[in-house]
């Protein structure tokens, strides 16, 4: 069964496509935040950290059907998808922590500086 999705050359043209369409969307929002005029995420951004979180539930889900950690670790490509979500996780991270001090900062009649900091950590944690 399966039928038309179940083809191994269709099954590698759709996942192709959606590598190259994820590597355009997380060189688009590389490319165009640095110059962004706000902490506030774009939704473009909000987009790709969906599909960030996404891509890193499917990828529980692979590390729950494996007999153990150990097993599932073994991998080079699980260890490499590993660091990948945990550099986007630590990206994601520091976007909300730069949003919610420019956010205190205005309710303290303060300046955005810290804030702006903040997401300058958290595009260089995304370029990584």
């Amino acid at each position: 069964g399966g039928g038309f999705w179940a083809i191994p050359r269709v099954k590698f043209l759709l996942r192709a496509l959606l590598e190259l369409s994820f590597l355009a969307t997380y060189s688009f929002v590389l490319l165009r935040c640095p110059h962004a005029r706000s902490v506030l995420p774009s939704r473009l951004e909000v987009f790709f950290y969906v599909w960030c979180f996404l891509l890193a539930a499917d990828e529980f889900y692979q590390f729950k059907l494996a007999a153990s950690f150990f097993a599932y670790a073994n991998g080079f490509w699980n260890r490499l998808d590993l660091l990948k979500y945990a550099l986007l996780l630590s990206a994601a991270m520091a976007h909300a922590a730069a949003v919610c001090l420019l956010i205190s900062s205005k309710a303290l009649g303060g300046t955005a500086s810290s804030a702006l900091s903040t997401l300058g950590l958290s595009r260089m944690l995304l370029s990584l």
